[in-house]
């Protein structure tokens, strides 16, 4: 039976958990009072350096409200064994906390639940703690549709419901003896049917006298738009655009001789491409960017130097009429030899002819902000090319690109990585 020892503070008992905590050095101050020394002189009094971290640990979980576990009982009862002197000293009856295992609260039971099941709009992993699972859990943080959401209070990780989530959590616990529930068994099974036969299944843009994309019905106005297109490296990027990244044998046999680094770019099924500065001219860009329907180029509003470059080549290759720029240069100090002046910049705009913004226009030239006019405007380029020396910072253009189905970062990578690179 627990038993209030009259030599104690108020409020401290002569239990486990308080003889942990008091060991600890959480009631330095309550025991100094009651004793009538000094704080200070009553603080050096404590326990081995090997003990202090699981002391300190298991005190400020006993102090947050959480019970014993029965393993951590038995440290509990250990530590105060083997510092029962000292405990003696300030009032506790270490003895009887002994003999009697005195605990304040029934013990804790760790929930060993291990499963997988759909909750809602979330696919859930119930688990105790799995270092390896949680450390692969917290690696996925983009993009945003594969992040997972952890509820300490239940001891799970909730995902957003999709093929990527389920194909990756149903391989992360096997052989973990994890329960999957029946709904997510079922979508997997789906999900490795698809994968065994592609092509039967994922939207795939094909060549039937007209270009269509097969496995999915197409709304008729994007249909019949894919149905006047022509030119087949046009009809991939519009295809990008709807979300298919698959083209069966009769699209790439129109290809005729590869480009390498723009069909690499074309062809693949990533969204994030990023092309080497030091091996690519503005000049094969903007070759590039002209294939498709629409294309954002994104530059820096403080860089003169760059934004005279984009508009000389513009001009040598005679598309001042397909291009518009929707800023102006925000650098207005004055320049020396190496640095075009604001003013001037803002002047050859004009003179250039692509001072006009156009919703229309094939080419568009915006800043590291997205204008308010393309949302009212709805533009929805088939390609976005980013050439800013960092990524965007502002959260809503970051918003802005990840949304888009094609996007090239213009950077400078070092000679020998080649022109294209996957992703960063």
């Amino acid at each position: 039976m627990m038993t209030q020892q009259n030599s104690l503070p108020h409020n401290i008992t002569n239990t486990v958990e308080d003889c942990v905590i008091f060991l600890s050095g959480e009631y330095d101050i309550e025991f100094a009072n009651h004793i009538s020394q000094t704080y200070e002189n009553f603080y050096k009094k404590h326990i081995d350096v090997i003990d202090q971290p699981i002391t300190k640990s298991i005190s400020k979980q006993l102090m947050n409200g959480m019970s014993f576990t029965q393993k951590q009982s038995h440290i509990g009862l250990r530590l105060v064994k083997k510092y029962t002197k000292i405990l003696d000293e300030v009032g506790f009856n270490a003895t009887e906390v002994l003999d009697g295992k005195l605990f304040k609260k029934p013990f804790r039971t760790i929930d060993k639940t291990k499963s997988i099941h759909v909750d809602g709009e979330m696919i859930v992993c119930k688990s105790p703690f799995i270092a390896d699972l949680v450390n692969k859990f917290k690696k996925r943080k983009q993009p945003t549709y594969k992040r997972g959401y952890y509820n300490g209070q239940n001891k799970e990780w909730g995902f957003d419901i999709n093929e990527n989530n389920i194909d990756f959590l149903t391989n992360v616990v096997n052989g973990k003896r994890f329960y999957i529930d029946e709904t997510v068994t079922e979508i997997k099974e789906k999900i490795d049917i698809v994968k065994q036969k592609p092509l039967q299944y994922f939207p795939t843009l094909s060549y039937k006298e007209k270009f269509v994309i097969t496995n999915i019905n197409l709304p008729n106005e994007y249909d019949s738009k894919l149905a006047q297109i022509t030119d087949v490296r046009e009809a991939i990027m519009f295809s990008k655009m709807l979300g298919c990244f698959v083209y069966d044998d009769t699209v790439t046999s129109m290809l005729g001789d590869v480009h390498e680094w723009y069909d690499k770019i074309l062809l693949g099924d990533h969204e994030r491409f990023t092309v080497n500065k030091r091996v690519l001219p503005k000049q094969e860009l903007l070759k590039f960017a002209s294939i498709g329907k629409q294309t954002v180029i994104m530059l820096s509003s403080v860089d003169n130097n760059n934004i005279n470059d984009w508009l000389d080549t513009v001009n040598n290759l005679g598309i001042n009429d397909q291009c518009c720029f929707a800023f102006r240069s925000r650098n207005k100090k004055d320049g020396t030899i190496e640095t075009v002046t604001g003013k001037n910049l803002n002047e050859k705009i004009k003179n250039y002819k692509v001072n006009e913004y156009s919703p229309n226009k094939k080419i568009i030239f915006v800043s590291e902000k997205i204008p308010k006019t393309f949302i009212k405007d709805k533009i929805e380029p088939n390609m976005i090319i980013v050439d800013l020396a960092t990524d965007p910072a502002h959260y809503k253009t970051q918003i802005y690109l990840e949304n888009k189905p094609l996007r090239v970062y213009y950077k400078t990578i070092g000679d020998r990585r080649g022109i294209v690179q996957v992703g960063n």
